[in-house]
C-alpha cells in the first residue's frame, strides 16, 4: 500500500477494525529505496554506454560472446565515462579558444611580451574598438592613434600613451589575450588532436566493451 504519512495512523486503525492483528513497519524502507535508486542510476549509465558503443559498432554488429566478469564490465564502463569526460572538457576549451580566435583575429600577430616590455618602460599601448561612424577626429589630434583595421562597421585602433590607465574616450577598451591568433590556432589544433586520439581509444575498445556492458546490464 502507498500511504501518506499524515494518514498512517488512521490507516492502521482501519486495518485493526477489519481484523488485521499484526502490522509490521519496515524501518529499512528508506535504505531499500536508496539502493533501488542507485541500481537504476547504474543501469542508466550502462545503457548510455551501450547506446554509444552500439552506434560506433553499428546496429548489425554481433559482438563476440566471450566469458566476462562484472568487474571487467565496470572497468570498461568507467573507462568509457572517463574518456567521454575528457572529450567534453576539450570541447568546452575549444569553444573558449574559438571565441578568442574570433576576438583576437583583427589584432594580428602581436608580441604580448614585447608590449609588456614597453609598458615597463612607461610606454603603454591601449586598444579600442567602436563603430566607424562614432570615431572622432579629435582623438587623432589629442592622442597618438594608430588605425589597426576596419571590419564591417567597426573600427579597431590603438592609442600609445604614457599613462597606464589610458585615455577615457567613447570607445570600448579591448584586452589582449596573452596568445595572439596564431598561437590560439595552435592551441585549437592541439585540442583537436587530443580529441581525435580519445575518440580513437573509444572506437578501439568498442567491440569488446559492448559485449561486456551488455553482460553487465543483465546482472544488474
Amino acid at each position: 500500500f502507498l500511504v501518506y504519512h499524515k494518514q498512517y495512523e488512521s490507516f492502521l486503525e482501519q486495518l485493526r477494525e477489519l481484523g488485521v492483528l499484526h502490522v509490521i513497519e519496515k524501518a529499512e524502507g528508506v535504505a531499500e529505496n536508496d539502493a533501488l535508486r542507485e541500481k537504476m542510476l547504474f543501469a542508466s549509465r550502462i545503457k548510455a554506454g551501450i547506446a554509444q558503443l552500439q552506434t560506433i559498432c553499428g546496429e548489425d554488429f554481433l559482438p563476440l560472446q566471450i566469458a566476462v566478469t562484472d568487474e571487467q564490465g565496470i572497468e570498461n564502463l568507467e573507462m568509457l565515462e572517463q574518456l567521454n569526460a575528457k572529450i567534453e572538457t576539450l570541447q568546452q576549451r575549444t569553444q573558449v579558444i574559438e571565441r578568442e580566435i574570433e576576438r583576437m583575429q583583427v589584432w594580428g600577430s602581436y608580441d604580448f611580451k614585447r608590449l609588456q616590455s614597453l609598458a615597463a618602460e612607461g610606454i603603454y599601448v591601449h586598444l579600442y574598438t567602436c563603430q566607424q561612424s562614432r570615431y572622432k577626429a579629435e582623438w587623432d589630434e589629442n592622442y597618438e592613434c594608430f588605425d589597426i583595421a576596419t571590419v564591417g562597421s567597426n573600427k579597431y585602433f590603438a592609442i600609445v600613451d604614457k599613462l597606464d590607465a589610458g585615455p577615457v574616450i567613447d570607445a570600448e577598451p579591448v584586452k589582449l589575450n596573452e596568445l595572439n591568433v596564431e598561437a590560439l590556432l595552435d592551441v585549437r589544433n592541439k585540442y583537436a588532436e587530443e580529441t581525435e586520439e580519445l575518440n580513437a581509444q573509444i572506437v578501439e575498445m568498442a567491440p569488446t566493451a559492448l559485449w561486456q556492458l551488455k553482460a553487465l546490464l543483465m546482472s544488474v
